[in-house]
């Protein structure tokens, strides 16, 4: 059991794990990411750790 499900931290709301995250939908771009949600590209740098937008899977 992880410590999310044990509730001792909170489950992050990341990019990575979020429904709208489209990874490497543009391959070669300088923003190779895509979020669905706000319909616009973006690079690691962008990647957000605590959305307000995120959505699981």
């Amino acid at each position: 059991m992880s410590l999310q499900d044990r509730r001792a931290i909170p489950v992050a709301r990341m990019c990575l794990t979020c429904t709208y995250f489209r990874p490497n939908a543009h391959p070669g771009t300088d923003r190779p990411h895509h979020c669905a949600f706000v319909d616009n590209p973006f690079d690691d740098g962008e990647l957000r750790l605590e959305c307000p937008d995120h959505q699981p899977p």
